[in-house]
C-alpha cells in the first residue's frame, strides 16, 4: 500500500522538524512556528480535509490534555510537534504512532533517567521517531530507516553532550 510519506517530497518537508527535535533536547522548549509551518506544507501536498481533520482533532485532545495536566505529563508543544507527525503518517496510523512513541519513550526515559537521574525528559525526539518507523512500514523504505536509526545515536550523542556540559 502506498503511502503518501513515502515519496521525497514529503521526506524533505519532515526535515525541518529535526531542527525542533535538537532545539527540543537541548532547551526542552519548542517554537510553534516550525510545526505549523510544516503543518501546512503538509495539507498543502496531501490536501485531504478528513485526515487534516483527524490531526486537528487529535491536536486539540493533546493541547486539552496538556492544559488539564498543567503540562506536567504531556507539554503545549508536544501537541504542536504532533500536528504536522500526524498529518505525515496519514489517519490511519496516528494511534500506531502514538503507541509506538509512548512505548520508546518510556523505554529510552528509563535508561536516560539511571544514567542521569533526569525527572524531565524531552518528548519530541520520540514522536518523530515513532513517526519515522511507522511511515517507513518499518522495513521497505529503506531511507526511512537509515534516517531512524541515525537519530538514535544523534539523540544518545546530544544526551551525552548535554550531561559533559553540567
Amino acid at each position: 500500500m502506498y503511502k503518501p510519506s513515502q515519496s521525497l517530497l514529503w521526506w524533505l518537508a519532515f526535515s525541518p522538524l529535526f531542527y525542533t527535535c535538537f532545539d527540543d533536547l537541548r532547551t526542552k522548549t519548542l517554537d510553534i512556528r516550525i510545526p505549523l509551518i510544516v503543518t501546512l506544507i503538509f495539507f498543502l501536498i496531501q490536501q485531504n480535509p478528513y485526515n487534516f481533520f483527524l490531526s486537528f482533532l487529535t491536536f486539540g485532545l493533546f493541547l486539552a490534555f496538556s492544559l488539564i495536566t498543567r503540562e506536567k505529563i504531556i507539554a503545549q508543544g508536544d501537541a504542536y510537534i504532533f500536528l504536522p507527525l500526524s498529518l505525515f503518517v496519514g489517519h490511519e496510523w496516528i494511534l500506531g504512532t502514538l503507541y509506538l512513541s509512548f512505548l520508546l519513550g518510556i523505554f529510552i526515559s528509563t535508561i536516560e533517567k539511571v544514567f542521569t537521574k533526569q525527572e524531565e525528559h524531552a518528548f519530541t525526539p520520540f514522536f518523530i521517531l515513532g513517526s519515522m518507523i511507522i511511515a517507513s512500514d518499518f522495513h521497505s523504505t529503506a531511507f526511512a530507516l537509515g534516517a531512524t536509526f541515525s537519530m538514535i545515536p544523534c539523540t544518545f550523542l546530544l544526551l551525552w553532550l548535554k550531561k559533559k556540559k553540567h
